[in-house]
């Protein structure tokens, strides 16, 4: 019999929505979305977990996870979703969470290990790209600009997170991948992008890949890499003087204090008047607290977890870094604006005043 909590979940899959959930956090490879699905379509019940960098979303082939099961009974569909998901019932019922640890945290993989596991399934995907039947020349460019987008972030995302070996690797299965016209039309279309910006000043890229062509089409003529376009530095700095002051207030309001604490904070104020942004970026990420997806120092993230501060603060550190990162290479996105009104509804909710924002001073 079920309990319940059972019975009302099963109502709710009944229902013509289902259950669905989405939520996101961050992984070793950067931003990881999540979307999970329970329903009832044609007498049985049908589940999903589906785990993917944002730039892998139209590439199944590419997800993290990506978990389907049905069921003609309902109780059998619940042991799946405990045993399996690691999902208890009544979690679903809440309106919003309920999902499980990530699949990454659950399987503790390093981010070397993690960024190793991608470039491998990457690496495999460009092979079998060779092999398959396309519809249309449309659809097969489309095909290989995807992956080789995959690649490109991939090597950003290493990057970013000193991992040189994983970033050169990832461009050299580029490189062996770009030889004909086509090719390097894909590839100067990905590198007018935020990563191809970064990686434009990556020593080994120069040579990877504006020699790619010639590696297998000997004597093909093709154009140098265009260098990186200059970013809107003035627009960055304030936004992220603004994102570092939130987090400073809500540290004082909170009686946070630790030398993780103060060193992000002192790194985040040296944008003000640093003369290389991607080199104050790279300082960044060698530090003990970078909100790039590494764990806080120990003794920080005992204090919080025994103020129940910990989901908190961490997702805040997070979002106030990643004003500065989401456009730092050329972009012009919401996503700055995104993070900052998370930014603030994280202090209105814990009765921290919101900062004057601050002026970059000439």
């Amino acid at each position: 019999m079920l309990t319940p909590a059972q019975q009302q979940l099963k109502n709710r899959v009944h229902q013509a929505a289902g259950v669905w959930r989405n939520d996101n956090y961050r992984g070793a490879a950067g931003l990881v979305c999540r979307e999970f699905f329970f329903k009832r379509v044609a007498q049985r019940y049908h589940l999903g977990l589906d785990e993917y960098l944002p730039e892998h979303e139209d590439a199944v082939d590419l997800y993290l996870c990506h978990l389907r099961a049905s069921f003609d009974s309902f109780e059998a569909a619940l042991d799946y979703l405990a045993t399996d998901l690691r999902i208890a019932p009544e979690s679903l019922l809440a309106p919003h969470g309920g999902l499980p640890p990530p699949i990454e945290n659950a399987m503790d993989k390093t981010p070397t290990a993690a960024l190793a596991e991608q470039l491998s399934r990457l690496d495999a995907a460009m092979q079998d790209f060779y092999t398959q039947d396309f519809s249309d020349e449309a659809a097969e460019r489309a095909c290989n600009k995807t992956l080789k987008q995959a690649l490109l972030a991939l090597a950003g995302n290493a990057l970013r997170q000193g991992g040189q070996p994983q970033a050169e690797q990832a461009l050299r299965i580029l490189a062996q991948h770009t030889g004909c016209q086509e090719d390097l039309e894909i590839l100067a279309e990905i590198m007018d992008s935020p990563d191809g910006r970064l990686l434009a000043a990556f020593p080994p890229c120069q040579t990877l890949l504006a020699n790619a062509a010639a590696a297998r089409w000997d004597g093909f003529d093709h154009a140098p890499l265009e260098p990186p376009a200059p970013p809107a530095s003035d627009a960055i700095r304030q936004r992220q003087l603004y994102a570092a002051s939130c987090l400073q207030a809500f540290c004082q309001a909170q009686a946070l204090s630790h030398p993780a604490i103060a060193q992000l904070l002192s790194h985040l104020y040296a944008i003000e008047h640093a003369t290389s942004l991607p080199a104050w970026e790279s300082e960044g990420a060698g530090l003990a607290l970078n909100g790039r997806g590494d764990p806080p120092p120990a003794e920080l993230a005992r204090w919080l977890a025994d103020q129940d501060l910990r989901d908190s603060f961490l997702q805040l550190v997070d979002c106030v870094v990643e004003v500065g990162l989401a456009d730092l290479y050329g972009a012009d996105t919401a996503m700055p604006a995104g993070f900052i009104q998370r930014i603030e509804a994280i202090l209105l909710s814990h009765a921290v005043a919101l900062p004057t924002a601050p002026e970059t001073k000439a």
